[in-house]
């Protein structure tokens, strides 16, 4: 398990803003585009595994290693470690 010292998403970060305040509810694809931007600027790749509702899971990696898997709420633009 993956101390929260050493998550790769700080608790609550949004990957839309800094208020997190989303206009409209984003698509799957919206969402793995969103992820995949805020990752690559900390040297991170995100993987979309899996969505239910309005929440989408991704695995994150650096250097192929896994890192974290994370919550993305597709809603808010709100985001959290799963650990």
């Amino acid at each position: 398990m993956i101390p929260a010292s050493n998550s790769s998403v700080s608790y609550g970060d949004s990957c839309l803003n800094p208020y997190g305040a989303a206009e409209k509810e984003m698509s799957v694809k919206e969402s793995a585009e969103a992820l995949h931007v805020y990752f690559a600027k900390k040297g991170l790749n995100a993987v979309v595994t899996s969505h239910m509702g309005r929440f989408v899971k991704a695995d994150i990696y650096r250097n192929n290693d896994h890192v974290d898997s994370i919550i993305l709420d597709r809603k808010t633009g709100k985001m959290r470690s799963i650990y």
